[in-house]
Parts: structure tokens; sequence; C-alpha cells
């Protein structure tokens, strides 16, 4: 199974570039996601399953299998899912399968059940054994000390993992500062601001979590709006509409979320990219609105294919019922002049043949 941390973190690495990315690279991770969240509801399910027929001891140590469930489902049902799932069905791409969210509520109430006590205890001395992470650790044994906040054994067990996870933290920091994604900044800060740790952090290891993320979020904003900025740029000079405009909204949109001023070195063709769209949408529009009259004032198909192909030529799209309305005007127009060629050929005939030749031709037509 794929690392859901390492997922979440190239999910909300393309969010901050706001879909700057390959197709290819945006299926593969979508595709590992999905594949996370279907094993992740498959467990649920079943524990589900374990809950209805009051096995809470079962339930409890499928859900403590690794990856535990609850921090599983905590990572994947992550902040900016929204978002992600508008991605997908923007590239349609398959939205990520739902979790249950009764099962959900129904184990996370198991825990707190008297009976799930030696499960608990079970799954944190085999943590202990496979050498797992401090964090693991602390996730569970802060779920032992809500069902026995008595035993002073856990809760110094507890302050001693704390400890060695905020030296983690500080030695990761120091050490490992430039392959920290901002997911997992994030996930530091809120390990370093939870309300249920047996000692505050130092002041200063707080600040330099906060500190790093602030700098991450800065540097991939400014690499999105260069990156948007060159699209732009390109867009602009394919005089692509549509494009243009999606990519001004976009860079505005990050300028205002984030508060970050665009690009100097863009300035320029920004600046050009924006009166150009803003000349060329309203031309766009007046093309709309001739369209519609031709429409109205069931015109001769030429001018308003001609007016179709004016409108395709900016990079823009007809509105779909405009379109729809368009399509029907023409297969109307053109069966109406397939009956009018048809009667001049009548006529013609008629001409050539006499009146005898008029009403076999009258005759042919009517059979026609």
């Amino acid at each position: 199974m794929d690392n859901p941390i390492v997922v979440v973190s190239g999910i909300k690495d393309i969010l901050v570039r706001y879909e700057n990315v390959e197709l290819t690279e945006l299926t593969a991770l979508a595709n590992e996601y999905q594949a996370l969240r279907k094993e992740a509801a498959r467990r649920l399910s079943k524990c589900g399953v374990f809950l209805a027929a009051g096995h809470t001891a079962q339930a409890i140590e499928l859900a403590e299998t690794i990856p535990a469930l609850p921090n599983l489902l905590r990572i994947l049902e992550f902040d900016g899912l929204q978002e992600w799932n508008a991605v997908l069905k923007k590239h349609s791409l398959p939205d990520p399968s739902a979790f249950n969210p009764r099962q959900a509520q129904m184990l996370e109430e198991a825990y707190s059940k008297p009976e799930a006590l030696e499960s608990l205890y079970n799954a944190y001395d085999s943590l202990r054994g496979s050498g797992a992470s401090a964090a693991e650790q602390i996730r569970l044994l802060r779920r032992l000390l809500v069902l026995e906040p008595e035993n002073q054994e856990w809760r110094t067990q507890l302050g001693v993992l704390d400890a060695h996870r905020k030296e983690e933290i500080e030695k990761t920091l120091q050490v490992e500062r430039e392959r920290i994604s901002g997911y997992e900044a994030d996930a530091m800060i809120q390990e370093l601001s939870d309300l249920a740790l047996t000692s505050p952090p130092a002041p200063e290891l707080a600040a330099a979590a906060v500190k790093l993320r602030t700098e991450l979020r800065q540097r991939n904003t400014r690499q999105a709006l260069e990156n948007l900025s060159a699209r732009l740029q390109a867009a602009f000079d394919a005089k692509n509409l549509e494009e243009t405009g999606e990519i001004l909204d976009t860079l505005d949109r990050i300028a205002a979320n984030e508060g970050a001023p665009l690009p100097e070195t863009c300035a320029t063709a920004i600046l050009s990219a924006r009166d150009w769209h803003s000349a060329a949408q309203a031309e766009f529009r007046r093309h709309l609105t001739t369209l519609e009259g031709l429409l109205d004032d069931h015109a001769n198909t030429r001018q308003v294919r001609c007016e179709i192909q004016d409108i395709e030529g900016s990079g823009c799209q007809l509105p779909s019922l405009l379109r729809q309305r368009a399509t029907t005007f023409l297969l109307h127009q053109e069966l109406v002049e397939q009956r009018q060629r048809r009667a001049i050929r009548v006529l013609l005939v008629a001409g050539a043949l006499g009146l005898a030749g008029a009403i076999a031709a009258l005759l042919w037509y009517k059979s026609g």
C-alpha cells in the first residue's frame, strides 16, 4: 500500500500549483489515492459489521492493524478534499470512494467502550515491540488514558513519548528541512499545538514549524504564479480567449487568497493579456448577440455559419443552449433549401417538356 502521507502531500502540492500539472501525473496520483480510500472503506465496512454484531474487541483489533484505521481516515479526509474532487471532475477522473459516516462514528464511539481496553492494550504492546513511531504510540496511549485516566504508568510513558516526539520534530526541522512537504509541516504544527500534550513545546520549536510552513507556501505560490504566467503568455499569443480568461481568473484568485503579488517580471505581459481579454470578451459578447439576432430573423445559413466560425475562432465555445438552437436552425434551413432546389429542378424540367412534361414532372415531384 502506498504511504498515505506521501500521496496526500502530492495532492496538496497539485492544489497549491492550481492544477498546473501533467494529466499523467494527475491520473497516477488519483489512482493511488483511490486505492487507499477503497482499502480504508473496506476495513471500515468490516469494522462496522463487527460493531453491529456487538464484537467491539474484534473491530478495534482490525482497526488497529497498521496503518491504523482512525489515523488513515483522518489523513485521507484532508483539508482541501473538496478542491481535489473539483480537479478530478474537471479532468473527467472518477470521484474517490466515499466512507460510510455512520460506520466511522460507530468506530470512534467503540474506542471509548470498556470492551476496547484489552484490544487497545494489545495493540499498544505490539506497537512497542515493532518499534513503531512515537506518534503512533502516543495516539494509542491517549486512547488508553481516556479509558483509564488514573493509570499513572501510561501517563508517565506518554510524557516520555511526548518529549521524544518533540525532539524528533526539532531534529527533522534542522536536518531534513529541504525535503519536508507542506502537508508534513502542517502535521507538525498540529502535533505541537495539540491540547493533549503533557507539556507545551518550546516556543522557538513551534515558531520554527510555522516559519517553515510559511516559507513552503510562499515558495509554492511563487512557483504557481510563474508557471501560470508562462501559460498565460502562450494562451495570449494564440489568442485563445477562453483559456486566457481562466488563467487570469486563477492568477487573481491566488493573489487574493495568498496575499501574494503577481510576478514583476510578468507584469507587462499580464497587463497586455488582461487588456486584450477585456476587448476580446466584449467582441465575443457582440458576436453572441449578433448570432441570436440572426436566428430570431431566420437569416440564411451562410450568415449563421460565418458568425459561428467567428465565435469559435476566438477560442471560445458557444453556450450549450445557443449551440443547440443554432444546430436546429441550420438543420431546418438545410431541409428547406433542399426542397427549394428540388422545386427549381421541377420547373426547369417542366419548361423543357411543355405541358405534358409539366404534368409528369409535377407527378414525379409529388411522388418524391
